[in-house]
């Protein structure tokens, strides 16, 4: 032995109808099993390196037939089914997971990007009309009209038009909804 050895257990299995069977050295210990195997069993301990342990074995025997029958061995199938099923489980979790990251990302930088209200191609295009300023001019006297107050006590209200598109213009806008542009007052 290259190396030594703390306990070497050693088992020589007699075979079935086996006449004259000698082992040298003797065995320790001789057991026999349900099935009539005879087994010589050896111990050792603290066996130094470089030491050998040979064993001398002969026997006769009449049958020319194996003590054990042959088996066919067993097909080859997966080493583990359930390991492979393990195995798909981790990866589809962790495909999963993958998913689910994405998915949250893209809808934290969804929500952290500035939201663009589309402007209808109608209004981009839309000038004011001469019907347009007829019906102003209506509602104004009407409102005149309705209004018994005196003079402090009116509202004036100023209607405007976008310079550069004609879009028409409420009092608090500071840009035109119709072009986008800055409105000067």
């Amino acid at each position: 032995m290259p190396y030594p050895i703390e306990i070497l257990e050693v088992d020589i299995q007699q075979p079935l109808k086996a006449t004259n069977f000698t082992v040298d050295p003797a065995p320790v210990e001789r057991l026999t099993d349900t099935q009539g195997f005879t087994y010589h069993q050896f111990a050792y301990r603290d066996i130094g390196k470089g030491r050998p342990q040979t064993f001398t074995i002969s026997y006769t025997k009449t049958v020319s037939t194996p003590s054990v029958p042959k088996q066919q061995p067993a097909p080859q199938g997966p080493t583990n089914p359930r390991r492979l099923s393990g195995n798909m489980f981790v990866s589809l979790s962790i495909l999963a997971g993958a998913v689910i990251i994405f998915a949250g990302w893209a809808w934290l930088s969804r929500g952290s990007q500035p939201r663009h209200v589309p402007i209808p191609s109608s209004a981009l295009q839309s000038t004011p009309t001469p019907s347009d300023f007829l019906a102003l001019l209506q509602e104004e006297a009407q409102i005149q009209e309705t209004t018994d107050a005196t003079p402090a006590q009116l509202q004036i209200r100023v209607v405007n038009f976008c310079a550069h598109c004609g879009h028409k213009l409420l009092p608090g806008d500071r840009f035109c909804s119709g072009c986008g542009k800055p409105i000067k007052r």
